[in-house]
Order: C-alpha cells, then sequence, then structure tokens
C-alpha cells in the first residue's frame, strides 16, 4: 500500500475511533454490531488495514451519521497529496 493510501487509513481509523468513544462504546461493542472481532475493530482504528466504503456505510447506519463524516476535518487540506497520487499513478 503507497505512503498516501496508508495515511488515508489511519487519518479515518482516527476519525472511527473518534465517533465510538463519542458514541461511549466500547471497541468490543462496536465490533459485535458489525459482526467482525476486536482484533479487526482495532486494525481499522489503527489504520493497518484498508477501509473499505462498505465498511463506512456499515459504521454510518450504527452512528446514524452519513459516511462523509469520517472525511470530514482536515482530510480535504491534504487533497493536493490526492491530486499528485494520481497523477503518480497514470504515469506508472
Amino acid at each position: 500500500m503507497c505512503d498516501f493510501a496508508s495515511n488515508i487509513n489511519v487519518y479515518i481509523g482516527q476519525a472511527i475511533r473518534r465517533e465510538r468513544r463519542k458514541n461511549n462504546m466500547s471497541m468490543n461493542e462496536l465490533a459485535a454490531k458489525i459482526g467482525i472481532s476486536q482484533q479487526q475493530m482495532s486494525r481499522y482504528e489503527l489504520g493497518t488495514v484498508k477501509i473499505t466504503v462498505v465498511f463506512l456505510l456499515q459504521l454510518s447506519v450504527i452512528f446514524n451519521i452519513p459516511a462523509a463524516h469520517f472525511l470530514e476535518e482536515d482530510f480535504f487540506l491534504h487533497i493536493d497529496k490526492l491530486d499528485n497520487f494520481i497523477i503518480y499513478s497514470m504515469n506508472k
């Protein structure tokens, strides 16, 4: 996984953790609602695995928020890095 994609997963994982804590939910509780292990939930929150759109949609239903919520705050300040990554990928 490239550095930029890894950073996105870390960023979204941190947003997931913030939302879980804001809702006073343990990692085990959230993992059970999704149907995954606590260890896998930890990997998502740490950003060590790819976070899929389907996973974000599951979270949005559980927390009753838009999936885009996990991409807010400082995320779009890094959009220039995404542009550079796309250009780099196309020129490989």
